[in-house]
């Protein structure tokens, strides 16, 4: 069966790749043709990823794209010349009709073909291409800094969406139980975009079901950790957590992490970021 391909990295599945998948839905529904993202396991650009391959292909479904296609970023793939990319994947492999891609697309061996060249080659195998405007400002690049900036609700306009990290709660340092807190120790996926080390308002997911929490990203280093972290307080939770899978949504960024000149003085601190807290939270209600 023929199919829309839509063509990309797709980190992030921000506002810029929905114009992308906006076009796939309008095609899908004037031909009946189900749409497929054709992307890589692994960011050949960059480690910072936004989103884990899992992630990824939730919200893509979400929208509305009926298959990922996660392929892997061998050497084979790096240096397929444009042609043989058109022929082997996307005629053959993929059996496209349709390929939507960015202007800015690039594909080959050397990143040496663009858009229009793919428009050029595919007509040669009866593959029509639709080329969608770039939406400016928009990038993956730049959720990524506004991510590491602690620019959360900035970044989060871009992806249409809260950032957010999943993952299985594991044992921390207990650093919480000390200060009178019970947290969740959630580790953060390796090679993903790590917010910047500071106190956010968060929700966590647990079992379908959000709770308001706060999350704290960073070293500890009022007790001298070294590794980045992140720790979550749910707010009216008191359930063992240890094992299980959550997903921490990230809101806004109250403040940036710093060394306290003692265990009291920081419990102090985290009362009064834990009543900004609930004030936030009610307004959102």
């Amino acid at each position: 069966m023929n199919k829309i391909i839509l063509l990309g990295i797709f980190d992030g599945v921000h506002i810029g790749h929905a114009a992308l998948i906006d076009a796939a839905l309008e095609l899908k529904r004037e031909t009946g043709l189900p749409i497929v993202m054709y992307t890589f396991s692994s960011n050949p650009k960059s480690s910072r990823l936004i989103h884990t391959d899992e992630r990824k292909a939730a919200v893509a479904a979400d929208m509305g794209v009926d298959e990922v296609y996660f392929e892997e970023f061998t050497q084979d793939i790096k240096e397929m010349l444009c042609e043989d990319f058109v022929r082997k994947i996307l005629d053959e492999k993929l059996l496209a009709k349709y390929v939507i891609v960015g202007e800015n697309y690039r594909f080959g061996y050397n990143r040496a073909g663009s858009a229009r060249r793919l428009k050029t080659i595919c007509a040669r195998r009866g593959i029509e291409v639709v080329i969608v405007p770039t939406v400016k400002r928009v990038s993956s690049s730049r959720i990524r800094n506004m991510i590491e900036g602690g620019r959360i609700e900035d970044a989060n306009k871009l992806l249409s969406r809260e950032f957010c990290v999943t993952g299985t709660v594991a044992h921390g340092s207990k650093v919480g139980r000390i200060l009178g807190f019970c947290t969740a120790n959630l580790p953060l996926p390796p090679g993903g975009v790590i917010p910047k080390s500071g106190v956010y308002f968060t929700n966590a997911e647990i079992g379908g079901a959000r709770y308001d929490s706060i999350t704290n990203v960073g070293t500890k280093p009022t007790f001298g950790g070294n590794g980045i972290t992140a720790e979550t307080h749910i707010f009216d939770f008191d359930k063992e957590l240890y094992g299980q899978t959550i997903t921490v949504y990230f809101l806004k960024c109250a403040r940036e992490e710093r060394r306290f000149n003692s265990a009291d003085e920081l419990k102090a601190q985290i009362n009064r970021d834990m009543r900004r807290a609930k004030i936030y939270f009610e307004g959102r209600k």
